[in-house]
């Protein structure tokens, strides 16, 4: 059967408008998707899956993600084989993986946003401001350290990272306890089956949309875990947003974790503190490093040292981030430094310029 290109426009791009049409509408409904959708029929498919799934000591959705490509290369060549043009099959598939994305857990992208559920006024962060939140996080770092340390010297070293996971969920279900947002059934969080691949596309933990397990990278320091824990169980409960699941990771750890839990926030909250400097002001980047202990700074090390390691010659970050231009109005990867504005409306709700000694 011969393909112009008349005939692929008149067959396929009209239910392509269609779901374009109805996802983007849906944008303009959060009420609606917040109240039906995220605390209605989103919680019943998750649990549902999670209930059989959470009995499968590995993620089941990694299993499906490595036999798709091999099954979708089989059907190809079986229909070019059968002289079947393969352009309707591929394009009827594709369409299937979109709409089930969004029915599953994609519309999350549509709901009510979480600043506004937790009545935060988020500002762009002056620079004044990213230095005093750097300092505050620097101080309150350095407490935690004494306490989880021997010596000033010495890194924060997990000897049992496998008990993190029950300590993320546990901690999870004090949260939802006052936040309704994050009020579910039960969470499951598994290491993934992949995290020697995902290493070498930075990955530190990533949802699965089609079977709503969460994965962690088992391979990464075991000291950051803790709060990539969080993060991947915030995307589990339906906050779809990098920097609203960094910032419900962090309020989590500091609201009701343990101080390893709060230690590992605080890692990830210097990383973009850094980051910055790093780029726009290298003199306060040395400022902060030089201000840190000893330990807290091996520990930073660490990230770093697994980066290089696991470095690409090549980028292949690109799909992820039109991916995340795509859902996350018109946002990249710098989505995630979000969090510090989130952080800094957190605390000028309880009008704090510096995080809690205890935080």
């Amino acid at each position: 059967m011969k393909y112009t290109l008349n005939k692929i426009l008149t067959a396929y791009l009209p239910k392509w408008f269609v779901l374009a049409f109805v996802i983007l509408l849906s944008g303009q409904f959060p009420g609606f998707i917040e109240q039906y959708y995220s605390r209605g029929l989103y919680p019943i498919m998750r649990a549902v899956d999670l209930f059989f799934l959470r009995h499968i000591p590995f993620p089941a959705g990694d299993l499906l993600y490595l036999g798709f490509p091999v099954w979708l290369i089989y059907q190809t060549v079986k229909r070019i084989r059968n002289k079947n043009h393969p352009l309707a099959f591929a394009e009827k598939t594709l369409w299937k993986v979109v709409l089930w994305f969004y029915v599953l857990w994609g519309l999350n992208y549509w709901r009510i946003p979480v600043y506004r559920q937790l009545d935060l006024e988020i500002q762009p962060l002056t620079e004044e401001r990213l230095w005093e939140l750097g300092f505050s996080t620097t101080d309150s770092i350095n407490r935690l350290h004494k306490i989880l340390s021997r010596n000033d010297t010495l890194p924060v070293v997990i000897e049992q990272p496998g008990l993190l996971r029950d300590i993320a969920v546990n901690t999870y279900k004090k949260q939802a306890q006052t936040m309704p947002v994050l009020r579910q059934y039960f969470y499951v969080l598994k290491p993934s089956l992949l995290s020697k691949p995902v290493s070498y596309l930075g990955v530190t933990g990533y949802f699965n949309p089609f079977t709503h397990e969460a994965q962690y990278n088992a391979r990464y320091p075991a000291v950051f875990l803790p709060h990539i824990h969080l993060h991947e169980l915030a995307h589990q409960s339906g906050i779809a947003y990098e920097n609203e699941a960094e910032f419900i990771a962090w309020v989590t750890a500091m609201e009701n974790g343990p101080a390893l839990m709060k230690y590992s926030a605080h890692l990830n909250t210097l990383e973009y503190v850094l980051m910055i400097y790093k780029r726009a002001d290298k003199d306060k980047f040395e400022a902060i490093w030089n201000e840190l202990s000893p330990g807290v700074r091996k520990n930073l090390q660490e990230a770093r040292a697994f980066g290089r390691k696991h470095r690409l010659k090549i980028d292949l970050s690109y799909p992820y981030d039109y991916y995340l231009k795509i859902n996350q109005k018109g946002k990249g990867k710098e989505i995630y430094s979000e969090l510090l504005s989130y952080i800094d409306a957190y605390l000028r709700k309880r009008n704090k310029t510096r995080l809690h000694n205890e935080f």
